[in-house]
C-alpha cells in the first residue's frame, strides 16, 4: 500500500471511531487487538497511551499504577466491563483487565478472529487460571498472550489478557 494512504486510512479509521468515542462498546479482547495492532505499526510510538486518549480512557491514580508495576495506566466502564490498560514499556506494551464478565473462552474466539493462536499451556494458582497462547499474524509469531480468569468465588468475573513479546528465558 502507498505509504500516502496510511494518514488517510488512519483519519477515516478516527473519524468513524470519533462516533463511539464516548461509549465504548468493545470486549477486552476487541480493546486488546487494537492496541496491539497500533504498537506492531507503529512500535515508536506509546500504544496505550494514544488509545486511552483516543477513547477518553482516566488516568489511574499513581499508586494503583505502582501496585500494577506500570508506566502509565488508565480506566473505563464500558457498556458491559470495567476495563483498565496497563502500558509497561515499549518492547511488551499491554495488558488489560475486566473486572466482570470476563470469558475466557469469548475472549480466546474474538481473539481468534483477528490472530491464529498455538496453545503453550496453562496453569491454575491462587484462584485463578491462566492459558498461554503464541500469536502468529499471515503466519509469523508476534508474540504470546497470556489469558486469565478468576476461578474463585472471591474473584470469578475478573480476567485479564497481557501481552509478550517473547517470553524469559
Amino acid at each position: 500500500m502507498h505509504k500516502l494512504l496510511y494518514p488517510l486510512i488512519l483519519c477515516l479509521c478516527l473519524f468513524v471511531s470519533e462516533v463511539n468515542a464516548k461509549k465504548l462498546d468493545l470486549s477486552p479482547a476487541e480493546v486488546f487487538i487494537a492496541i496491539l495492532s497500533q504498537h506492531l505499526t507503529y512500535p515508536q510510538m506509546n500504544a496505550v497511551e494514544a488509545y486511552a486518549k483516543a477513547f477518553e480512557f482516566k488516568d489511574v491514580p499513581e499508586n494503583m499504577q505502582m501496585m500494577f508495576n506500570s508506566t502509565k495506566s488508565f480506566a473505563k466502564q464500558t457498556t458491559h466491563h470495567g476495563i483498565l490498560i496497563i502500558g509497561f514499556n515499549s518492547n511488551s506494551p499491554i495488558a488489560v483487565a475486566s473486572q466482570e464478565g470476563f470469558d475466557t473462552q469469548q475472549t480466546l474466539s474474538e481473539l481468534s478472529g483477528f490472530v491464529s493462536l498455538k496453545h503453550k499451556g496453562e496453569f491454575s494458582e491462587l484462584g485463578q487460571k491462566t492459558v498461554l497462547k503464541e500469536m502468529f499474524s499471515n503466519g509469523k509469531s508476534i508474540g504470546f498472550v497470556f489469558i486469565s480468569h478468576g476461578e474463585a468465588k472471591q474473584i470469578k468475573g475478573t480476567g485479564s489478557i497481557a501481552f509478550l513479546k517473547q517470553l524469559p528465558k
